[in-house]
């Protein structure tokens, strides 16, 4: 029952006269030419009068490349149109997503049974269930219109100032920046469910760049940070959390990967004819550097979860390669071989 029409959207929502329960856009950057069309008050317009009673419009905002200045432009336009609006973070440091409807919306909450259609999906890129999505949610309209501001400009298809303007930020880094700006509405919406406050601490983490270390030291610093203590049992959050669980496990993949290539990166020097034989410290340096590098592997394997494809099977690769690159009396490949016992972290 799919139908397909290929054509520009613009064009194509000013052109029928059918109704939608949903319209999704997902636009390229708008420094892209054309493309800041779809980011006009025109389009917006066009695709609430194309909406059903209770429709609803998703469109996508990077988080990249993008000044304040301009985020505020297309969310100042955006909620020009729709009387209930809201902005939500899809969890990452490049994506937010402005949802828009003509009627008021039912609460905040994500209706578990119309998730378990997407289940699957959303638990690939780790967001475990329908608490968790909802969490996700970092302002409504009133909170929108007082951080954009009203008074501002407006991207038209008469004055499309954001074609112009869109380029100026192509190099600028202004990822942390927003980010924080998006903590900042978040404020507003805060719950005391773990759930949410763990959205709130891998925000924070993502916008304030955090130095470099042992995953779940940084993770215990940002909780405190946010005002829970981590030796509280209801502040537990890695459990109820999926999206913060993979931060942690990005972060011990990347900091294995750094202390494992310094490690061999000195054992490799010992290979070569002008390389000096009273190399002792440098000896306990690669030790040292190998341990903690399988002490990240061995975090890695307690935040895998089965439901993110791939997941265990990259990290047993990971194992069985740095295994074979070990004498096998060695006790770190003993340590390595405890640690491809099958594990699991369950979703909740």
């Amino acid at each position: 029952e799919l139908q397909i029409h290929y054509d520009d959207g613009f064009n194509y929502l000013h052109t029928t006269d059918l109704r939608f329960d949903v319209i999704t856009s997902d636009p390229i950057q708008p420094f892209f030419r054309g493309a800041a069309t779809l980011y006009s008050v025109e389009y917006f317009r066009r695709a609430s009068e194309r909406l059903t009673e209770r429709g609803v419009m998703a469109h996508w905002l990077p988080l990249a490349n993008m000044s304040p200045e301009d985020f505020k432009m297309i969310t100042r336009s955006f909620t020009d149109v729709f009387p209930h609006a809201r902005l939500y973070w899809t969890g990452s440091t490049t994506d937010a997503i402005l949802v828009g409807r003509n009627v008021p919306w039912e609460g905040t909450g994500i209706d578990p049974v119309q998730y378990q259609h997407a289940a699957a999906s959303m638990r690939s890129i780790a967001i475990d269930n329908a608490e968790e999505m909802a969490s996700l949610l970092m302002a409504e309209r009133p909170v929108m219109r007082s951080w954009a501001g009203e008074q501002g400009i407006r991207n038209t298809v008469e004055m499309p100032i954001l074609e112009f303007t869109a380029g100026q930020a192509l190099f600028a880094y202004t990822t942390p920046e927003l980010l924080e700006n998006l903590l900042a509405m978040r404020r507003h919406a805060l719950s005391d469910e773990p759930v949410w406050k763990a959205t709130t601490i891998l925000l924070a983490q993502k916008a304030r760049s955090v130095p470099n270390g042992h995953p779940e030291v940084v993770l215990k610093s940002l909780m405190a940070a946010e005002g829970c203590d981590p030796d509280r049992p209801e502040c537990e959050l890695v459990e109820h959390s999926g999206l913060l669980r993979r931060a942690i496990w990005n972060r011990a993949i990347r900091e294995a990967d750094r202390y494992l290539t310094r490690a061999f990166t000195v054992e490799n020097l010992k290979k070569v004819w002008w390389h000096p034989d009273e190399s002792e410290p440098a000896e306990i340096l690669a030790q040292q550097d190998l341990a903690r590098g399988i002490d990240y592997y061995e975090v890695m394997t307690r935040f895998t979860s089965d439901d993110v494809p791939g997941d265990r099977a990259l990290v047993d690769k990971r194992l069985a390669r740095l295994l074979t690159l070990l004498p096998e009396d060695s006790p770190q490949g003993e340590r390595l071989r405890a640690l491809q016992a099958p594990q699991s972290v369950s979703g909740s």
